[in-house]
């Protein structure tokens, strides 16, 4: 009696011990046909309490990628020459359509028949493994993101500071180009030449500018917008740009929200990214461009690093072209990674658009499979509408000028050439190379001093402490920065916390007679 009693106390320690393991039990008789699944067993599959089990049923489960791998395992286990064990994981595809991950482990028991074995029993248990595996790939993409990001922002930084020194080269190979033009003939064969000298240099500040927005460091304007208005903007470009072969639909809902974005750099995105899509279809194709309101829950942002949950605005560009390898994919947003042949291209759209959508706040991602198309999505952030936009002021006409101006400027080229050009305009320029001369230069002067035009990155005192002390001995005078360096780095020097005056390197003559005019004449 005893015997028994412990036999049955025993029973019930495994059943519990089942239970808590949340393992599902099976047993297949091979001599009846019997089968027994235990109720966790059913849960699993998706079977009714009273349902009867079939092993065609067993089968007809798995999912159809797995197939073949159980389908060894299972051989395997059952074969004489075998050790019975049947260990494996794979995923079934229950009557709802919904898939798990199965993680199974059986053994097989055979009996002698003459010479041979013969299978005559499999015990085994699975385990429901499907939210451990989705927790895996959902840290494996994060991680993978993470690091993907990390090296982004480590090639902006290095993009930023090759911009920074080529943006003082060009301001002073632009500057004496533009003032050489402007004393020349057009007629003569030195202009010409000056002139295809001029549209290289501009050519180069475009990649600058495509440098900085990569490494999401170019000084913007963010304003409230609405995608519908840039996409009409860029729809009237699209024919002229991609050509007649390819067909254009462009979808822009009703009630879209609306999304804070420089506006320049919005209307750069859609054409990068147009431009991106007809490379892909050289023999034509269909490319669409579709905006709408979207919510994102906590589950959709698992695999979003760096995005919050809440209301976006959604971008989708879809085209019919060639698509992408996953190796493609990994590097496509780099910039200078190009699977374009030589001369067709910089590597730095794709790269462009990556650092603006991320430099104003959004998410962008691709999904390419080889011969099936991409498709681009980009989340922006909804703001409320009916925000007020920034205004720019448009300055005065006349750009010459009587006034008194300081200029500091540590770099000895960029110095002759602003000094020449403010000298020719008529200004009376007092010419400093760091910020404790320009002090002593201000402290010296009798007389006003109507504007101090000063580089923000110099060695003993950078620019907005100099404006500092300039202000404290002449409180009314005007204050304009320039730099070569990335927003960040001024950032970190305390320009740009607050509206301020700043003309980027590299700059051209003109910019810089208008840009001194409209401080004076503000």
């Amino acid at each position: 009696m005893a015997d028994d009693q412990q036999a049955s106390l025993s029973e019930e320690r495994l059943q519990q011990a089942v239970r808590a393991a949340n393992l599902g039990i099976f047993e297949n008789d091979h001599a009846t046909g019997e089968i027994y699944w235990s109720p966790r067993m059913r849960e699993i599959h998706g079977w009714a309490p009273d349902e009867p089990v079939r092993i065609a049923d067993l089968i007809n489960v798995i999912h159809p990628e797995d197939a073949e791998v159980f389908g060894q395992a299972l051989a395997r286990s059952l074969s004489p020459s075998g050790d019975g064990v049947f260990e494996v994981d794979h995923r079934i595809v229950r009557r709802d359509g919904s898939v798990r991950w199965i993680r199974g482990r059986a053994q097989t028991f055979f009996e002698a028949e003459g010479d041979a074995r013969r299978p005559v029993r499999t015990v085994g248990a699975v385990m429901d493994d499907t939210l451990h595996r989705e927790t895996e790939e959902s840290l494996r993409i994060r991680d993978a993101q993470f690091l993907h990001a990390q090296k982004m922002e480590s090639v902006g930084r290095l993009a930023g500071g090759v911009a920074h020194d080529f943006n003082n080269l060009l301001t002073v190979i632009r500057g004496y180009v533009d003032l050489s033009l402007a004393s020349l003939s057009p007629q003569t064969p030195l202009y010409r030449r000056l002139l295809e000298v001029s549209k290289a240099a501009e050519s180069a500040s475009t990649l600058t500018r495509q440098l900085l927005a990569f490494s999401r460091k170019e000084l913007i304007d963010p304003q409230p917008l609405s995608l519908n208005d840039v996409l009409k903007r860029v729809q009237t470009m699209l024919p002229r740009l991609i050509g007649e072969d390819i067909e254009v639909q462009v979808v822009m809902p009703h009630g879209l929200w609306h999304v804070r974005f420089d506006p320049g750099q919005s209307e750069q995105v859609l054409i990068n990214l147009a431009v991106n899509a007809r490379d892909a279809m050289p023999h034509g194709g269909r490319l669409v461009f579709a905006a709408a309101n979207v919510t994102l829950t906590a589950a959709e942002v698992i695999a979003r690093p760096g995005i919050k949950t809440g209301d976006y605005v959604m971008l989708s560009v879809t085209d019919t072209g060639t698509g992408m390898s996953p190796e493609v994919r990994e590097h496509l947003f780099e910039p200078f990674f190009t699977t374009k042949g030589p001369g067709r291209g910089t590597g730095l759209g794709l790269a462009m658009v990556y650092g603006a959508v991320s430099q104003n706040g959004g998410w962008i991602d691709v999904d390419s499979t080889e011969g099936r198309g991409s498709t681009f999505r980009v989340l922006l952030p909804r703001v409320a509408e009916g925000a007020e936009a920034s205004v720019r002021a448009s300055g005065d006409q006349t750009l010459r000028g009587e006034e008194t101006i300081v200029l500091v400027e540590d770099n000895a080229e960029v110095r002759n050439f602003a000094t020449l050009v403010l000298t020719q305009q008529g200004y009376r320029v007092h010419v400093c190379e760091d910020g404790p001369t320009a002090i002593e230069t201000v402290k010296r002067l009798g007389g006003p001093i109507h504007l101090v035009v000063t580089d923000v990155i110099m060695p003993e005192m950078n620019g907005r402490v100099l404006a500092d002390h300039i202000r404290a001995l002449r409180p009314d005078v005007r204050i304009l920065f320039t730099s070569g360096y990335p927003q960040d780095v001024i950032a970190q020097h305390g320009v740009v916390a607050e509206r301020i005056e700043f003309l980027p390197k590299p700059y051209a003559v003109g910019s810089l007679a208008k840009k001194v005019r409209e401080v004076l004449d503000r």
